[in-house]
């Protein structure tokens, strides 16, 4: 039978704890600072990119095959900045973790012109 590790967060005094729990059911530690999370943040997202694409046989990476692993979004805000020059989208995912987005209206027309066409297609597909 397989060991099932564990791995979260905690609130504690100032900040934060990430806990992990190994597959003998040892614990560890490690505090962090809201500074700490929010530099996380900005480089988590690239490092799960490269764990993916570490799965990727060789030979699909070099037929130029892709890992992606995409964030199931479950809530979405639109904003703008406070000179309203760029559209702000906030999305959540289903573990309530928040990201905010900006678009310079030129990226955000790119998306009002390809998301229709993309919406349709995924609608005319069979329900899996």
């Amino acid at each position: 039978m397989e060991k099932t590790e564990i791995v979260g967060f905690e609130d504690r005094d100032d900040g934060f704890v990430l806990v992990r729990y190994d597959g003998d059911g040892r614990r560890t530690e490690m505090f962090l600072s809201a500074a700490n999370l929010r530099s996380l943040q900005a480089i988590l997202q690239k490092q799960v990119a490269i764990a993916t694409a570490r799965r990727v046989p060789p030979v699909l990476a070099q037929a130029g095959i892709d890992a992606i692993v995409p964030w199931e979004v479950v809530r979405m805000r639109l904003n703008t900045d406070l000179h309203q020059t760029m559209i702000h989208l906030g999305i959540e995912d289903r573990y309530g973790n928040e990201f905010w987005l900006a678009f310079r209206p030129d990226d955000a027309q790119t998306l009002h012109d390809y998301l229709p066409r993309w919406i349709e297609r995924a609608r005319s597909q069979p329900k899996q």
